[in-house]
Formats: structure tokens, sequence, C-alpha cells
């Protein structure tokens, strides 16, 4: 396989040279058969040996199937690749990975994880080891079973349910944590309720249920067999799970139980996420005109404009900390039907929205590509009022050709002009409660160096690594919007 890449100025490529047990060494030349499948291209370079590539998103997938055992004396078996162009192996301490760097030491490419298994999924000890410019895969395969395959990303178990069934659609989702996994099966139809319950009564028709497995060593095990605390006929649990050290979640059963707005058609659970203390659940079905964080939910006037909420753990117990809502919320826009947490980030999908804007901060009302889909972040801890988004701040922002910085969609009606404030960075940000505040709002920009109208156009000529504020505000009737802040660093 060689990779010629547009623009770099190199090349690269692999080629399998042989496999050796001891001195006995198995030359290879030319594959007796080729097959291409999909993505996938194998060689079969002799009665024992097959190469293979696979063509994925996230890079090309190199792997062999030994099929029998080879000849010689000792338990390594090693493979000899050649390396070719332009780049030179570099292999980690562990022999787990190998980069392929240029003459500048920069990272080209990656082999990582590199996996040997048998057979019985049993895995083997392996290395990668760098001789000359070539790169040695080693494996021990004195109590393997073959066929063997050696991997750099391997499949290392295959799970099934401890009591499979037609249809329960055993890991329609999937969660890990550590050596934790928990697979959805939200088909399965036994009447059991709790964990590990009797599954012979299949009569609660696509009820659904989760098992958790764990891992010890390279070995895993079933260690339990969830089902709701109210398990019913359609319940689908095990639609959505996630995973945070020792608690599963899923929103049919989780202590936060329903949200504080439920009604029907909601799909509260939808999608679920789980950091520490903290959940985030989506709703992509819920319904009411607000915008932004805690706004007024009372109103549903907006079908399926979706929604996302927070809970909280203290001790033992869950509550809702937030309400999330997209900033210009619109009919079936189905915000909630994914979410993902980090931090004090939360990003929310919204696989039907229709805006025919591009980029990040595009204009939200203009719905002319119907079902185009967005996705929205918003910071827990940010400044700003409840609701607000960042600034917009061009990219790059450079000392050389200068830069801007564009406010976002305010939350509340401007009755005046939207200003930008920048300054300096208060290391606390400064209160700005109601009635001033159009909320329980904060200032990051404290003290503020100045404040123009909506946009700030910087030339040239700032130093580089100088830092400040930028801050929007404008006058919503009689209380101040403000925008969350942020921290600008002028690069080259």
């Amino acid at each position: 396989m060689s990779v010629c890449p547009d623009v770099g100025g190199w090349t690269w490529g692999v080629q399998l040279i042989g496999y050796r047990r001891g001195a006995q060494f198995e030359p290879v030349s030319e594959p007796r058969r080729i097959e291409v499948s999909g993505q996938r291209i194998t060689y079969e370079w002799d009665a024992r040996v097959n190469e293979w590539f696979v063509n994925r998103c996230g890079g090309v997938e190199h792997g062999f199937t030994v099929r029998e055992r080879p000849g010689g004396h000792g338990t390594a078996i090693r493979f000899e690749i050649g390396v070719r162009g332009q780049l030179a192996p570099r292999v980690s301490c562990d022999g787990r990975d190998a980069a392929f760097v240029d003459t500048r030491g920069h990272t080209r490419l990656e082999y990582r994880g590199l996996t040997v298994f048998d057979a019985d999924g049993t895995a083997l000890e392996s290395r990668m080891e760098r001789v000359g410019n070539d790169l040695h895969i080693v494996f021990d395969d004195s109590s393997a079973r073959y066929p063997i395959t050696i991997d750099p990303v391997a499949q290392q178990a295959y799970f099934k349910a401890s009591n499979p069934d037609a249809d329960d659609e055993f890991g329609y989702a999937v969660a890990i944590d550590g050596d934790t996994a928990v697979v959805g099966s939200l088909a399965e139809s036994s009447v059991a309720t709790g964990i590990d319950g009797d599954a012979s009564d299949n009569s609660a028709i696509r009820a659904g249920a989760a098992y958790v497995f764990v891992r010890s060593g390279s070995t895993w095990t079933q260690q339990a067999y969830l089902k709701a605390s109210n398990t019913d006929a359609g319940d689908l649990f095990g639609s959505a799970l996630a995973i945070s050290g020792d608690t599963i979640v899923h929103p049919c059963s989780t202590a936060s139980g329903k949200a504080a707005n439920a009604d029907a058609g909601d799909l509260f659970g939808n999608s679920v996420w789980i950091e520490g203390d903290r959940i985030v659940v989506g709703a992509p079905g819920e319904d009411s005109v607000a915008s932004g964080i805690d706004g007024d939910s009372s109103d549903n006037s907006v079908a399926g404009s979706g929604a996302a909420y927070v809970f909280e753990r203290a001790g033992s117990a869950w509550t809702q900390s937030s309400y999330v809502k997209a900033s210009q919320p619109d009919v079936e826009d189905g915000f909630g039907f994914d979410v993902a947490l980090a931090g004090e980030a939360i990003v929310v999908g919204a696989n039907e929205e229709d805006s025919a804007s591009g980029g990040v901060g595009g204009d939200v009302t203009d719905n002319g590509a119907p079902n185009s889909g967005a996705a929205y972040v918003f910071d827990l801890g940010a400044s700003g009022c409840p609701g607000a988004e960042f600034p917009v701040v061009s990219d790059p922002v450079s000392a050389t050709i200068g830069f801007s910085v564009m406010c976002p969609p305010m939350v509340q009606t401007c009755t005046g002009f939207t200003a930008v404030m920048f300054g300096e960075c208060s290391p606390i940000d400064f209160p700005i409660d109601p009635p001033i505040g159009c909320g329980a709002c904060s200032l990051l920009v404290v003290p503020s160096w100045g404040v123009v109208g909506d946009p700030l156009v910087v030339g040239p000529g700032l130093p580089i690594g100088f830092t400040f504020c930028v801050q929007c505000a404008c006058i919503a009737g009689s209380c101040i919007d403000l925008s969350i802040g942020t921290e600008v660093v002028v690069g080259p």
C-alpha cells in the first residue's frame, strides 16, 4: 500500500517482506490472489497468511490473518514489514503504537493500539519493533489456537446477551467507561424488573433491557441484567445509555425521573450523557417557545422544537438544574435529538433544524435548508445572561492582518443598538442581577477599556500574545442583556 498526499512533499508505503520463527524465514513476493470487497482489499500471500486493508472514516486499517501455525523453532513469530518513502517509523515505549515521521520529526501517519488475538479471542503478547527503517511485529503464539489476527485496531470481545432471543435488538445502544460496558437491547421482552430478574417470561413485548459487562485483564463477563423498576410493554428500555464510574444512566429509570415540564410526546430520554455528578437528557419532541437557559416552559406553541435538561447530583439526590433551549426555537427542529457533555460545556444536536447558514454563529432566521440540522454549544459556567451565546471572533486573530468581533443573536429583543465592550478579563464574573440585568447576568469585562458598536474591527499592529476580553450588550426594554464574555489572544 502507498500513500501520496497532494501536499507535504512526502510519500509513504508498507510492504510485507516475509515472516519467520527463529531462523526459518518465509519470504513473500507476489500475492496468490487479490480480493476486493467494498472498502476492504485482501492479499493472499500464501497458504498461511492474508494481509488486508480497510478504508474507514478514521483512516486505513491494516492487519494480517494467519491461518496456520508457521514452522520453525521458538515461541515468537516475527512479521517483517518494509517501509517505503520519506517517513521513518518511531515506536512507542510499550510497543503498541508506531508513528511515521518526516525528516523534521513531524508525525504524518500512525499505527495505534496493536492487538494480536487468536481464534478464541485471547489476546497474545505482542509488540512492534523498529529494525533499520523497517517495522517488525512480534507475537508469542505458544498457547494460541489458530487462526490469529494481527490488527492495530482490533475487536477485543464479542458480547451476547445472557438471554438472547429473536428481534431483541441487543446492541441498539452502548456505552463504556474504563473496564465497564453497558449494552442496550430495546426490544427485549421479559417482564422482569430491577437487577438480575427472571428473563424467561417474554410477555412484555419490546419492554427493553440493558446488560452490564466488566473486564478483568483481557476477559469480559456479564455482571448484571438490568430492567426498569416498572417494566411495561413498549417502554424500549435500553434505547439510550450513558455511564460514568459506577453510575449507569437510562432515562426511563434514573433517580432524576422526569422533566419538570413533562408532557406527552416530549421524547424525554431520546439521548443521555453523564459526566461525574451531572447528567444531560435530550427531549427532541418538547414544544415550548422558550429560548436559551431556564426560560418559561409554559407556552407549548412551537411543536417539536425540542429541549435538553441538566440534572446535578448532591450526595445521592438528583435535581434538575437547567432547562436548555435553542436560541431560536422553531417547529420540528428536534433540538435534543443528541446531547454531549464535557465539564461546563453542553453540545445539543437539532437534526431537523432548517437554517441555510454555514459555519459558526450564522443567521439562524434563514430557514431555507429544511432539515439541514444544527448543533448548539452552551457553557453552564459562562458569564452573560441566561441563554446567552458567545461573540464570534474571526479566525485567525492576527497581529499582522487584524481581526473582528461580531455579536451573536441576543436572547432578548434589543430596543437600541448592540455594543461590543472590550477590556480586562475579570478573574471572577461580576454579577448584574435584576432589575438591571435581564435575569441573573454577569459581566466578564471588568474594567472596560471602551465600547463600540457591533462589530468591533481591530486593525494590524497589536503585539503577539496581547490578551483581552470582549462581551456584547444591549438595552432590552428596562434591562441590560449581555452575551457570554470571551477571551481574545492575539497571534502572529
